[in-house]
């Protein structure tokens, strides 16, 4: 259902009553079931003077892949651009698949384990005897994109039922597919580093996390679709600072964009953190007080072992590029990335100096 006037938000609205998923109020569902988080989104794109508009709909893996896995169909025009640009497809060896689907990934053997399961196979082919010919299967999920804003319920119900099933035969082979060298160094790097942090560790996720007093800690290693890896130090708050904090590196491209919407800068006081970094918060002199003294230390200290750091009212985070295989060197950053929180949690909650609660 596209149209000018149609109202689109109500008729998402009565799909997630009927598909028991949750709605945003505006054009988003989402919701799990069986383990496998789905969703539905009506979004628009702006191509110079055109607005294009589109509905997609998707069933995530519970466990990514890491291949850079894409597996879709294309018309002529897309495989003579691919083969103007010197792609190849991954063949299966199986030619009412092969006939049917454009399989491409960086890590190619793994791709092929992948897709011998006659179940992914079936459950693929079945989406197109649907008449769904839509169909794209990623590292993350199984989607089906359209043209034009569709919120009828029972249009919306047949294309989770179309991706759905992919998922789920995804989900049930992903452990029998062979570990790649990368994911085997994780684990064995995150897993020992677990143990030594008293941390609870997901060998399949690549992920530590564990709790802390007022806060959750947690490290993973993140997979990019170039192949390569970053790691990523997080750790949560139990409740929002409310402060509307942002912190931003100066001279950084999200620094300009504050200056252009008119924020105020936080002065701190130290000289070398004011000239390394731009604060945004209100109220000022709270802000101030939290980020002063050893917080400003530790936010130095993080810039140590760290290429991108997000500081807001709900946590820390930190980013390293790469895959970071060396226990003793997670132990220690994660340990840099939770001090700045402790530091925080403790100024905000705890302690003599509390300017909020």
């Amino acid at each position: 259902m596209f149209g000018l006037f149609t109202n689109h938000p109500a008729n998402l609205a009565l799909a997630a009553r009927e598909l028991r998923l949750s709605h945003d109020g505006a054009y988003r569902l989402f919701g799990e079931r069986d383990g496998i988080y789905v969703s539905a989104r009506l979004w628009k794109q702006q191509s110079g003077d055109n607005t294009h508009y589109y509905t997609t709909v998707e069933a995530a893996h519970p466990v990514p892949l890491r291949m850079s896995l894409n597996a879709s169909r294309e018309g002529s025009l897309g495989r003579f651009v691919r083969s103007a640009l010197g792609g190849q497809d991954i063949a299966t060896g199986r030619h009412d698949f092969d006939r049917q689907f454009h399989v491409r990934a960086h890590d190619p053997p793994r791709a092929v384990a992948l897709l011998e399961h006659a179940g992914v196979r079936q459950a693929m082919l079945a989406v197109l005897e649907a008449r769904r010919s839509q169909l794209s299967v990623t590292d993350t999920s199984a989607s089906i994109t359209i043209g034009g804003w569709h919120s009828d319920l029972e249009e919306l119900r047949a294309m989770l039922n179309s991706v759905f099933p992919v998922a789920v035969a995804v989900r049930d082979v992903r452990a029998q597919i062979p570990s790649s060298d990368a994911e085997k160094r994780a684990q064995g790097s995150l897993g020992p580093a677990a143990v030594a942090m008293g941390l609870s560790f997901d060998a399949a996720q690549l992920s530590v996390s564990g709790p802390r007093p007022r806060r959750t800690v947690s490290m993973r290693a993140v997979y990019q679709q170039d192949g390569g890896f970053i790691t990523e130090f997080d750790v949560r708050f139990a409740e929002s600072l409310n402060l509307s904090l942002r912190l931003l590196p100066q001279g950084g491209v999200f620094s300009a964009i504050g200056e252009f919407f008119g924020t105020q800068d936080v002065v701190v006081g130290h000289t070398g953190f004011d000239a390394a970094f731009k604060v945004k918060g209100q109220p000022e002199d709270k802000v101030r007080e939290l980020l002063s003294g050893d917080v400003a230390a530790h936010i130095f200290a993080l810039r140590q072992v760290a290429s991108d750091l997000e500081m807001t009212d709900q946590g820390v985070r930190a980013t390293a590029v790469g895959l970071r295989d060396d226990t003793a060197a997670l132990v220690k950053s994660l340990g840099v990335v939770d001090a700045l929180a402790a530091a925080m949690v403790e100024r905000t909650w705890g302690g003599t100096a509390t300017p909020y609660r």
